[in-house]
């Protein structure tokens, strides 16, 4: 058991244990349907709740407190999911296959140490929040059965509601940021989207690959596209509309054109966006971190200021430590002047 640290492997043997004295100790028993059910203490250990996550206010006034569940109920088992383009995608509500359920989000006054738990409706899946540069307000997204909600608590009353006529696309993570003004969120939104998703498969013959001959690196990816129609799929879900919500009013602004925004990140001072974007030509033995992308400066009208940079299809990284994985792009600081925007790295 080379791969488990000790403290996994003492967990693991004491289990074992408990298992071998219940089979000995234990009556035996009649066949029977439905689950069967270990014997105490092991539903204790296996369901123990994780530690929450926990954000603190920029203003360090507040700390919002996210709790999760140990294990998935076996139940999500039967949610209908599309493997598409290294993704796991739930076609049912534009969003990813939640594996992990964060389960309710709790506002802690770290002066006073009174908490407040955020009324959520029964069913929740809460994303992790996002404060506001003042400290204010945060939002999260609601993962729900048909639809991925926005909502945005405030902080000064204890409570939090859904922003209406929003559904975020929460293929690409993270698909909501704040602006600098605190009070208006940037969303990738599904509002972008026309017609329905491919229901049935070309027939226009067998689907064809080929190689052009040079030597390429070869790792094994899961859940990658196979056909068109898988193309046309990711194409669908994937695909959003940047919008401008205003958490007040709930006026929403188009930004820009519908595109398959992977990164969005807005300048400092809230007058820039960087948009990163994959586009065709897809790839079949590569996921979409590798798919050719698009790197641009917009206003927040949506208007390109300029190229900033444009990566092909990445399918000659050589194979090392990172096990394949495309390169991430730079990360670096916003950099204004008075004759333009950059990202220094």
């Amino acid at each position: 058991m080379h791969g488990f640290s000790k403290g996994k492997r003492i967990l693991f043997f004491s289990i074992l244990g408990i298992f071998q004295y219940s089979g000995l100790c234990g009556q035996p028993t009649s066949p029977s349907s439905g689950y069967h059910h270990p014997p105490a203490p092991i539903p204790e250990i296996l369901d123990a709740p994780p530690l929450p996550s926990v954000l603190p206010s920029p203003d360090c006034e507040y700390l919002l407190i996210e709790g999760r569940l140990a294990n998935p109920p076996v139940g999500d088992l039967r949610v209908p999911i599309l493997h598409l383009a290294g993704l796991r995608i739930n076609p049912s509500n534009n969003g990813r296959f939640v594996t992990v359920r964060n389960t309710s989000l709790t506002l802690l006054d770290i002066h006073s140490g009174k908490k407040t738990p955020i009324a959520l409706p029964s069913g929740s899946l809460p994303g992790f929040p996002q404060w506001s540069p003042d400290g204010r307000y945060f939002v999260f997204t609601n993962t729900r059965k048909k639809s991925v909600e926005l909502w945005v608590g405030d902080a000064r009353t204890g409570t939090a509601h859904v922003i209406p006529g929003i559904q975020v696309n929460g293929v690409f993570e993270p698909s909501v940021q704040w602006m600098s003004d605190s009070h208006t969120v940037l969303v990738d939104a599904v509002s972008g989207k026309s017609g329905t998703p491919p229901t049935t498969e070309d027939n226009q013959g067998p689907v064809v690959e080929e190689s052009d001959g040079r030597p390429s690196p070869a790792v094994t990816f899961e859940d990658l596209l196979t056909t068109p129609r898988d193309e046309r799929l990711f194409e669908f879900y994937a695909t959003s509309q940047l919008e401008l919500v205003n958490i007040k009013d709930h006026h929403v602004v188009l930004v820009g054109k519908p595109a398959m925004f992977t990164h969005i990140d807005r300048s400092p001072d809230g007058k820039h966006i960087l948009t990163v974007a994959i586009h065709r030509p897809f790839s079949y033995v590569l996921p979409y971190t590798r798919f050719p992308r698009q790197v641009e400066i917009w206003n927040t009208e949506g208007k390109l200021e300029f190229v900033l940079a444009h990566t092909p299809l990445q399918d000659q990284i050589p194979i090392g430590r990172r096990r394949g994985r495309a390169p991430k792009l730079p990360v670096g600081a916003w950099s204004l002047s008075n004759t333009g925007v950059g990202r220094s790295t």
